[in-house]
């Protein structure tokens, strides 16, 4: 209650202050306020994009249909295995999910049908989202990597995915698959892996 009290009276002391600046002085104040609001402003619509794919662009799957795909490929697996002694595994590569500079949906989001799949036949299996950018994107948008990783976390929710089931991984700029030299090398460095444990 003190320190409330102690706030208004700083309030008050300051608006009297205000006032017994003469007239120039008020308007260079609050010209002064004006310009540092709209620098924010235009600080905070540097770090966002407006123009990105968002969830209004998210392709309903048949999950029941993607299901019946992997469980043909499984079979296929335990008959080549049957006849190869047990050798064969199913080798699944990540799916990788790609971006446009400063934007956390996914060009690709329909690539996830085998991910999905398989999260929806292995109930207990985990998600990893493995996730790069490249040192010029990080640096003009902040918390890209955070961001997409939160958004993809919520495409797998939207298909039936509880979310303590994917765990986010940021490699920063860490793990570049091309050059950062040119355009397409930095496309190409800003994934999300999805892995599978």
């Amino acid at each position: 209650m003190k320190s409330k009290a102690l706030s208004v009276n700083f309030i008050r002391i300051l608006s009297i202050e205000f006032l017994n600046f003469n007239c120039m002085t008020r308007k260079a104040l609050i010209l002064s306020l004006i310009l540092s609001l709209l620098g924010y402003s235009l600080m905070q619509s540097q770090t966002e994009k407006s123009d990105c794919p968002n969830f209004s662009d998210l392709k309903d799957f048949d999950t029941d249909k993607i299901v019946l795909t992997l469980m043909g490929h499984l079979k296929e697996r335990d008959s080549i295995n049957a006849k190869a002694g047990g050798i064969v595994s199913l080798f699944h590569y990540p799916d990788v999910l790609n971006f446009e500079s400063g934007c956390d949906f996914p060009t690709n989001h329909e690539d996830i049908e085998i991910t999905l799949g398989i999260l929806i036949q292995r109930p207990n299996s985990q998600l990893i989202l493995e996730i790069n950018s490249h040192p010029s994107e990080l640096e003009k948008y902040p918390g890209i990597n955070l961001k997409r990783g939160k958004t993809v976390s919520k495409i797998f929710a939207h298909y039936g995915i509880k979310e303590n089931r994917i765990h986010i991984q940021d490699y920063g700029a860490l793990r570049p698959w091309a050059t950062n030299e040119s355009e397409y090398g930095r496309s190409i460095n800003r994934y999300v892996a999805l892995t599978i444990r």
